[in-house]
């Protein structure tokens, strides 16, 4: 498949002309890899559409200015599909992340990251290397580690979730293995959900299993029972 991606240093220069106000294209500078039919963008155009009105109407919602993970992971969820269908060389390549940032997903940032982008702190975001931070690399990740099948729900359920999602699955193994990651977050979605003074030594705790054991190879069943039983 032959798709579109942009080098560091035209990021830089879409990122000032988008700071400064203007509109540059994308698709007149990206560079193109790859060989066989080009990637079709019209379905990920219509999902991303909806979710702009979508914003309109609730972006000035008090509840959701104090915490954007809910609209963050529906973002996540509505354009999962459209992103785990492309090839796998595709998904590994940054060029294209940074182009798809920045020609997409560039008014989700400017929401999102509203702070950060205020003091100077823009590459971060766009940058396919940050797979915690870059935008919608991170939206990806966050799904396809607790997605089962068709159910992607659970990616969207949690609240006030944004270190629990970047530190504490993504960033580690927890990531990489789909039954310890969706108990780790049903508990956290749950009544039993830890407070963040308490989930980040648990969380350590999880992460240190990992010498010893290979959690991926857990069942559901049992990665849910490792889940609670780590918490006595």
């Amino acid at each position: 498949m032959r798709y579109p991606t942009l080098n560091t240093g035209q990021v830089r220069s879409v990122v000032d002309d988008l700071v400064s106000g203007r509109t540059p294209s994308c698709d007149t500078i990206a560079l193109w890899r790859g060989a066989g039919e080009s990637i079709e963008f019209e379905d990920l155009d219509a999902v991303l559409a909806q979710l702009k009105l979508e914003l309109e109407v609730i972006g000035t919602d008090p509840t959701l200015t104090k915490d954007k993970e809910p609209f963050e992971g529906a973002v996540a969820v509505a354009i999962y599909g459209f992103l785990d269908s492309l090839p796998l060389d595709l998904l590994d390549d940054p060029g294209f992340w940074r182009y798809l940032a920045m020609s997409r997903f560039w008014w989700f940032v400017e929401w999102r990251e509203a702070d950060p982008l205020a003091a100077g702190n823009v590459l971060t975001y766009v940058d396919g290397r940050r797979n915690t931070e870059h935008i919608p690399l991170r939206l990806y990740l966050r799904v396809k580690a607790v997605a089962v099948g068709d159910n992607k729900a659970l990616a969207a359920e949690l609240k006030k979730c944004t270190d629990f999602w970047r530190s504490h699955v993504i960033r580690v193994r927890t990531g990489t293995a789909p039954t310890v990651a969706r108990a780790f977050a049903q508990m956290q979605a749950g009544e039993g959900r830890l407070p963040t003074s308490t989930l980040r030594p648990y969380a350590r705790r999880l992460n240190r299993m990992w010498t010893n054991v290979q959690l991926g190879l857990y069942d559901q069943a049992h990665a849910e029972a490792m889940i609670q039983e780590l918490r006595e």
